[in-house]
């Protein structure tokens, strides 16, 4: 069990995947309330080379994660250990997406490089990157 008594607790990752029930308790010495959910963290995020960062959902694929961008602007993080060959990603809408690769397995620190092997087409929208090395088929 994690116990936090700060007003913002830090990020947790969770390593396994399975149902977590989460519990938030407000209040003071004398009075509080609690709140419970439960949340099921799926090992597609856990096995997934790529992550949005807004929604901690997983994907296959770079071009997956970028095709399932709801907002105006996402993080996708990207694992070291994993090098995208010959894949054409194709960047065609009007989002702002920040490429962040090197992560480890948990996606919590970055520890090396990205590779991209293939064709990145950037034809809408702006992309910023880092630690990710692409060269072209």
């Amino acid at each position: 069990m994690l116990i936090s008594s700060e007003q913002v607790p830090s990020l947790f990752i969770f390593t396994d995947a399975g149902p977590y029930t989460v519990q938030l308790k407000v209040g003071n010495d004398a009075t509080f309330d609690i709140a419970s959910t439960v949340y099921t963290v799926e090992s597609s995020y856990l096995s997934s080379p790529v992550m949005q960062k807004s929604t901690s959902h997983g994907y296959p694929t770079l071009q997956g994660a970028y095709d399932k961008i709801a907002g105006l602007i996402e993080t996708i993080k990207m694992k070291e250990s994993v090098s995208i060959d010959d894949e054409e990603i194709v960047f065609d809408r009007l989002v702002t997406v920040i490429l962040e690769g090197g992560y480890d397995d948990l996606f919590k620190n970055v520890t090396d490089f990205t590779r991209i092997h293939g064709n990145v087409i950037i034809s809408d929208g702006t992309v910023f990157v880092s630690n990710v090395i692409i060269s072209s088929l």
